[in-house]
């Protein structure tokens, strides 16, 4: 089945719900723990239905979403300074390795 669920924006900001259904520990857990299948999991309308959400006010909601926004660049930055510094081992090692 393919759901498409629509919000109040007002009440609920879709970026909010977004990382809210994603997250390992809130959404994924439940969702995981509710699929149905074996090879495929399956999640049906009524668990749907039944996922309980604590929504904060959107105040709060896009202080949080600005702040998981810059989580996420964060770990970008971070990705990138360590893909680097293997690249640089890399190449000093092979340094040191041509001249045997």
């Amino acid at each position: 089945s393919f759901f498409i669920l629509r919000v109040k924006k007002d009440e609920i900001k879709p970026a909010f719900l977004n990382w809210f259904l994603s997250s390992k520990n809130h959404g994924g857990k439940y969702f995981l723990a509710n699929a149905t299948g074996t090879s495929i999991l399956n999640i049906t309308r009524k668990v749907i239905e039944d996922l309980k959400i604590f929504v904060p006010p959107v105040s709060e909601q896009e202080k949080f979403i600005e702040f998981h926004k810059s989580t996420l660049k964060e770990q970008e930055i971070f990705n990138q300074i360590t893909f680097q510094r293997e690249l640089f081992l890399e190449s000093l090692y092979k340094k040191w390795s041509d001249h045997e």
